[in-house]
This record gives structure tokens, C-alpha cells and sequence, in this order.
């Protein structure tokens, strides 16, 4: 899709997959669990950034596509998107995450919005996925937003509540967390704390890592809450990504409130003797 005329097709056919849905919605036929709006939101980010692309005015075209989107509301005779359509869009959202590569900046918000739609179209009962090879494409769109994440000199740790065979469970935080306090905020430790109300105190393994190749702190940044939701969502697979790198491990003993840790220490300190008479 590298022509001004394949891009107005694709704008026809998703504008038509708009009008489609959106008729599906008022008339109560098929799944609604997805308001016409938030869709519309990520296929108007996504004509935005292909219209950059090929040098097309993206606020007209977008002035043009919830102009359509108007008159056909109240519509009941609404054509379907044919099988050439479906593959040509999702064709076209290939070549666009493709494009985003050779851009600068974070271009990764763009790729979310095609995955949401690729999403979308997968759990719309017209639409014909294996034709149209959706999942290869979103699987494409998943592997570069993995990639795009691990290229950022971001700085998490990955905390690990419990031991072999304790309660617990795993939780990335953005940043730098190796002491207690910050133990203690996690999910995963107030979750496996309340659970099991005896226990006065958890390990904790707490393991720093590095994005974009890093091998210090200084020039990282803590990750971002999009960074976040692709490392949880990824989970251990991401750390085996290339240019992600653990840089630190500490093991912990975290008392479950900070009363207990703060006895503890007055417990270890060396008691004064009184003055000798």
C-alpha cells in the first residue's frame, strides 16, 4: 500500500467496517460488547498516521469519516464488507506497522490501536480470519510492539513473593524497587499477606532489569505504564528479549507491616548501659 490510491481504498474499507458495525449496534445484532465510539477512536488514529505517511491531509480525512459515520446512523440497509475488503485492510495494517519501524518517536501507541482493531475484527462473527490471515498479522503487530518496548532504556524490577514452596506469586514494577517498603506495595504481597494472616514476615527476590541494551541506571528512565502493560502482559518471555538485561538481585526477609520491621531493628540495636554508681 504504498500508493495515494490503495491508501483511499483502505480508507473507503475501513470507513464501510465503521458503518457496518455501528448499524450493527443500533439495531442490537451481533456482539455488542464494544461501543461504536472506542472503536471508531482506533480506526481515526489509525487513518491518521497512514495519512502522514503518504502525505494526505489527516484532519480533513478525518472531518470526511465521522461525516459518513453521521449520515449513516438510523441506516438498516448497510452492505457488508466483502472477503477482497477484509484482506485488503488487514494487508494494509501490515504494511503500515512496517512504516512505523523507519519513523522516529514512540511509535507504539499506533501499533496498539491496530492490535485493538485486529481484535476487533477477530471477534466480529462476519468477519472471515483465516482468509484474510488476521492472526499472522496480529502476531506480527504483537512480535514488533515487544521489540519497540525492549528498545526503550527503561528500568523495572521483577518481584518475586515467596519461596519454591511458599505462597506467592510474580509482579513486575516500574522502576527500581530492593527494600521492603516497596515489597510491601505490590499486589502480589498485599494479595499473598492478607491470604495467609500468620505469617509475620515473606522473601522477596527482587531483580532489576534494563531495556535498550543498558548496562547502568544512568540514561534509563523507570518504565512507563505502556511499557507496563506489555511486560506484564509478556511476562518471563520478555526478559528473554535481546537488549534486556538483569543488572541487579537482592533477597529480602519483608515483615508484613512496617511495626514489625521497625521492632525488629530496635530488637538488633545495641541496648545502652545505664551510668555505673
Amino acid at each position: 500500500m504504498n500508493t495515494k490510491s490503495n491508501f483511499t481504498r483502505v480508507v473507503e474499507e475501513l470507513t464501510a467496517y465503521a458503518v457496518e458495525r455501528q448499524a450493527g449496534f443500533e439495531q442490537h445484532q451481533g456482539p455488542t460488547s464494544q461501543l461504536p465510539e472506542e472503536r471508531n477512536q482506533w480506526i481515526r488514529g489509525i487513518l491518521r498516521g497512514m495519512a502522514e505517511t503518504v502525505g494526505t491531509d489527516p484532519d480533513k480525512l478525518i472531518a470526511g469519516f465521522d461525516r459518513q459515520l453521521t449520515e449513516a446512523k438510523g441506516g438498516f440497509a448497510v452492505e457488508l464488507l466483502p472477503l477482497s475488503g477484509q484482506s485488503h485492510i488487514v494487508q494494509a495494517l501490515r504494511w503500515h506497522s512496517c512504516v512505523l519501524d523507519g519513523l522516529g518517536g514512540d511509535q507504539r501507541p499506533h501499533v496498539v490501536e491496530m492490535l485493538k482493531l485486529l481484535d476487533d475484527f477477530a471477534a466480529y462473527p462476519q468477519w472471515d480470519t483465516f482468509h484474510t490471515m488476521l492472526y499472522p498479522a496480529k502476531g506480527q503487530l504483537e512480535a514488533q510492539l515487544l521489540r519497540m518496548t525492549a528498545e526503550r532504556p527503561i528500568r523495572f524490577t521483577r518481584v518475586v513473593v515467596g519461596g519454591d514452596l511458599e505462597p506467592g506469586g510474580i509482579e513486575f514494577m516500574p522502576g527500581l524497587v530492593d527494600d521492603a517498603a516497596g515489597v510491601r506495595r505490590t499486589r502480589t504481597f498485599q494479595q499473598t499477606a492478607s491470604e495467609h494472616p500468620e505469617r509475620p514476615e515473606w522473601a522477596a527476590l527482587c531483580t532489576v532489569y534494563l531495556g535498550g541494551g543498558q548496562q547502568w541506571a544512568v540514561g534509563t528512565m523507570d518504565a512507563d505504564e505502556l511499557d507496563m502493560t506489555v511486560i506484564q502482559e509478556a511476562g518471563d518471555q520478555f526478559l528473554r528479549r535481546p537488549g534486556v538485561t538483569a543488572v541487579s538481585r537482592r533477597e529480602l526477609r519483608v515483615p508484613v507491616n512496617e511495626i514489625a520491621q521497625e521492632k525488629g531493628r530496635s530488637d538488633k540495636s545495641p541496648k545502652r548501659k545505664g551510668p555505673e554508681r
